[in-house]
């Protein structure tokens, strides 16, 4: 589990890829350009932000510094946004596309470097029975978390910082407009997935998974995904319930709003899928009726 080490900054919408232009050096990643004396000047940025821009970089799981093996850029996001040469065109390298913001926050969810989106889409918000909470009611379900998996308990500070940045990176703020700053800037603002509610008699204010921005993921990135856990599993189908597990979770889906985006894929997209109940099994299955990559989908329609 890893909290802190972004510097209590949400990454904003020009850092990662100011980031990978920086860190890649002769074709290869040279994480030490951020520890040299000049980055935060080559970087146009504080010091500070330097390390969170390193931080953001690992936390959306562009880079692994971790592991050598892994490649340069990740393979499915970086063909969004990574013009690696001249001659690679990335499909939306302005994040203009709100796909492109989806699957952000997909990759910043699943990779698990920063813990408490992990924590907070795929265990907090799943085991709730309404879509509202509080910071007190987050952090203490965070702390049993932490103490559950026999992990040192960071201190309250730290946790409350991570929180605090989690919010700054999905909910919007009321600004005056003599008051907008960066974090209007923030990456995965736009998406606006938390929304804010002050009850004045309390004295508490009170966060909401904003279920009209979810109604918005593209479907065409839910099929991306898929196959792309396919291709991972070397596997052509897969049961609806795991991937509402493995791909549905980090979008907030229950089981019934999941089964109708694999429905609407078969419908749209019914020479790649097929979605059936198993005959011998009775379990409803989702198939890939044809061998097919990430952008061979996304261009039947999507990116036509």
């Amino acid at each position: 589990m890893k909290f802190s080490g972004h510097e209590t900054f949400s990454c904003r919408a020009t850092w990662l890829q100011k980031g990978l232009d920086y860190i890649i050096v002769g074709g290869k990643i040279d994480p030490s350009v951020f520890t040299q004396t000049d980055a935060a000047t080559k970087l146009g940025v504080g010091r500070n932000m330097v390390n969170s821009i390193r931080y953001w970089l690992n936390a959306f799981g562009l880079i692994n510094e971790g592991n050598d093996g892994e490649p340069l850029v990740d393979s499915t996001i970086g063909a969004f946004i990574y013009q690696g040469d001249e001659d690679d065109d990335a499909l939306d390298f302005y994040l203009e596309d709100p796909l492109t913001l989806w699957l952000l926050h997909y990759k910043l969810v699943t990779t698990n470097f920063a813990t408490i989106y992990n924590f907070f889409f795929l265990h907090f918000i799943p085991r709730k029975s309404n879509d509202s909470f509080t910071e007190q009611e987050f952090v203490l379900a965070l702390k049993s978390f932490i103490r559950s998996s026999g992990v040192s308990l960071p201190s309250v500070k730290t946790l409350e910082s991570d929180f605090k940045v989690l919010l700054d990176m999905y909910a919007l703020k009321s600004h005056k407009a003599s008051e907008i700053d960066d974090t209007a800037l923030n990456i995965l603002q736009p998406l606006e997935i938390l929304t804010r509610q002050k009850l004045n008699k309390e004295k508490m204010v009170f966060y909401t998974i904003n279920r009209t921005s979810l109604d918005e993921v593209p479907i065409e990135l839910i099929g991306m995904l898929i196959l792309e856990e396919y291709k991972k599993l070397n596997v052509k189908s897969r049961s609806a319930e795991l991937l509402l597990e493995e791909v549905g979770r980090p979008f907030c889906y229950s089981r019934e709003p999941f089964y109708e985006v694999l429905n609407k894929l078969e419908g749209e997209y019914s020479e790649v899928f097929t979605f059936s109940r198993a005959r011998n099994t009775g379990i409803n299955e989702f198939q890939l009726r044809a061998s097919i990559n990430m952008s061979e989908f996304l261009s039947i329609g999507y990116l036509k």
